[in-house]
């Protein structure tokens, strides 16, 4: 997000882009004046693109876009940014960027990634929908580049619902596996290069405009119901430093993996009892292992401490290849309590460009990877997360005679990072949940050690929700304060 660009250069609160979604999902009207939640929707993934050219570069090009539930921005292959941050969907924040340095005279490419959550997740919560708006993913995108005019979402898009992640995988956890996103993922199933301007679109269809359906009002521009106006970002951008892992061990299982089992975690913890071939062995990336046919190779990747961020890798291998990954905090025990972390992943390898950044942020120290499914050398060419925390400017410092006070507040510092993130969240790993009462703590180290006080700012609005009857909700953005489950006295 650039900060020289304001919404100030956007001269009304009436946007010029459309609302749009992907062709495969028409929207029907519902009957009546208004619809309602759907509990059994499916989270979705759209991809979106608009090509034009430029005969001359325009020094500024400020561009405002939001979307219902995340998308993550590119133009000419480059990541531009993320969003939007967790907010009530009557009061939905759009970012705001700085096109310009992403663009190149002649050819270039748009193109967002829009991922439609579909059940309430501890950052989300879904609309209450008119007709038709609020009731799937939808994306509004403007950028004024100059001499060239506006561009805008419309009907000119072109776009395509991607089937390469898995819907509707069993949870392992209830409520608490809810609240972290997994990512099921097939990249045979993926376009690759889909985000550069030489890729071939032409057999993606074209965007469907979704208009606000209710008494009277049919506009596909916000301001719409149930959005509302909608607000700028208030607070900085997400960013950190980029973490590679502290150590790997390497472990060979003579196993097959049950595949009837769905859920990435379970297969982890089942293999815990499997026993080992030959020495286990520490290893850095890159690494290189062979996988038997009836066999599996098992990493357990050690961050060092506890990362939150989005999670990058590449490997070579087979196309087939399954790479079952687990996510814990600490090392793993058998049986369960309490608050264990059960998170996981799955990345399904195409056979080539296999190299893949996952769509949502994670906190984790320790990750266990199964790679198994077809036989043959496996190269793990890199692995890093890129953190996604609360910028700290002017950080606070503290020492004195005793190293362990010191320590102390390292710690202490580290953790009150890594419960800021668009909001104070509880913790980076089993929920990441806005709890208002566990916020206050943060907001006071925050304060005290911050001099961007944004983000304490921003909690104390995104806290003011209260009930009809003026009770707050215990936690914020999520179906708890919807549904008036939780609440903190008045």
């Amino acid at each position: 997000m650039s900060e020289s660009i304001t919404p100030q250069d956007f001269s009304d609160i009436r946007w010029r882009g459309h609302w749009i979604w992907v062709p495969e999902e028409p929207i029907v009207p519902s009957g009546g004046w208004a619809g309602s939640i759907d509990p059994n929707a499916k989270e979705s993934h759209g991809l979106f693109r608009r090509s034009f050219t430029l005969d001359h570069l325009p020094d500024r090009a400020p561009t405002r876009i939001t979307a219902d539930s995340r998308y993550a921005l590119f133009v000419n292959g480059r990541a531009v940014g993320r969003g939007p941050i967790r907010s009530q969907f009557r009061k939905l924040h759009y970012d705001l960027y700085d096109l310009a340095p992403y663009l190149q005279r002649s050819a270039n490419i748009v193109a967002i990634h829009v991922k439609y959550y579909g059940k309430e997740k501890a950052f989300w919560m879904p609309a209450t929908p008119n007709r038709t708006l609020g009731k799937s993913g939808v994306v509004v995108f403007e950028a004024d580049l100059g001499a060239a005019g506006w561009l805008v979402s419309n009907d000119t898009w072109k776009a395509r619902k991607s089937d390469a992640w898995q819907h509707g995988a069993p949870d392992a956890g209830g409520e608490i596996a809810e609240s972290i996103p997994g990512e099921i993922f097939d990249a045979r199933r993926f376009p690759h290069g889909w985000r550069d301007a030489d890729f071939d679109d032409g057999g993606w269809g074209n965007v469907q405009v979704v208009r606000a359906m209710h008494t009277g009002t049919y506009r596909s521009q916000p301001p719409t119901n149930p959005y509302g106006p909608m607000y700028p970002r208030p607070i900085a951008q997400l960013d950190g430093e980029c973490h590679s892992p502290n150590t790997i061990r390497v472990e060979h299982l003579q196993s097959r993996i049950d595949e009837a089992i769905e859920d990435p975690v379970t297969r982890v913890e089942q293999s815990m009892s499997l026993p080992v071939q030959g020495t286990p062995h520490a290893a850095n990336v890159p690494l290189e292992f062979d996988i038997p046919a009836d066999g599996i190779v098992r990493l357990t990747i050690d961050m060092g401490r506890i990362v939150f961020g989005c999670i990058a890798f590449e490997v070579k291998a087979q196309a087939g290849t399954v790479l079952d990954v687990s996510y814990l905090e600490e090392p793993y025990r058998a049986g369960s309590g309490f608050g264990r972390m059960r998170a996981g992943t799955r990345y399904i390898a195409r056979g080539e460009h296999d190299h893949v950044t996952l769509f949502d942020a994670i906190g984790f120290r320790y990750g266990i990877v199964l790679i198994h499914g077809a036989p043959g050398r496996v190269t793990l060419r890199h692995f890093e997360v890129q953190e996604y925390l609360y910028p700290w400017q002017d950080r606070a410092t503290f020492t004195c005679s005793d190293p362990e006070l010191n320590r102390i507040f390292e710690a202490g510092l580290r953790t009150v990072q890594l419960c800021s993130a668009d909001a104070f969240i509880d913790c980076p790993t089993r929920e990441q949940r806005a709890w208002v009462g566990d916020g206050i703590v943060h907001q006071m180290v925050h304060l005290a050690t911050n001099s961007d006080w944004r983000l304490a700012w921003r909690y104390l609005t995104l806290s003011d929700s209260p009930r009809a009857d003026g009770i707050l909700p215990m936690t914020v953005v999520s179906l708890m304060e919807l549904t008036g489950a939780y609440t903190l006295p008045d």
